[in-house]
């Protein structure tokens, strides 16, 4: 039996949490993180994948690596400051785990008040998709 959860608008398989995720505190991203690109130009949008509260997720096309992510935009200026800090939080999290069944983390950058939070792109998609294919 598999364990699903929903992290960050994100589908996680949560059968092997009894073991410790692989955290590398003092993580330094390889070369290929830093390409994936470092602001919202070396990105296409090719269409909305989720929608949220405080932003949407994005399926993006990196015209440095030529491959497709999960873009999540925060819009920061109308987001109390307490919600700022958790989305900023959450970066930092995401920048240490390493686990296969956690979206991976890749980069982010503030660009006109926005937050972008480019991860892995979770074909299957989320988990209501999922749920609702089972039925």
């Amino acid at each position: 039996m598999e364990i699903w959860s929903l992290f960050s608008n994100h589908l996680v398989n949560l059968t092997y949490c009894f073991f410790p995720p692989l955290v590398l505190p003092s993580f330094q991203p390889s070369d290929s993180e830093k390409e994936t690109g470092n602001k919202l130009s070396d990105f296409q949008v090719i269409c909305e994948i989720g929608r949220g509260s405080y932003g949407g997720v994005y399926r993006v096309l990196s015209l440095v690596t030529n491959n497709e992510y999960a873009m999540k935009k925060i819009n920061m200026k109308h987001v109390k400051l307490k919600h700022q800090k958790e989305a900023l939080k959450e970066v930092q999290i995401l920048k240490k785990v390493r686990n296969p069944y956690i979206i991976r983390y890749y980069t982010s950058f503030v660009e006109d008040e926005f937050l972008y939070i480019i991860m892995e792109l979770a074909e299957g998609g989320d988990l209501a998709a999922v749920r609702a294919i089972k039925k």
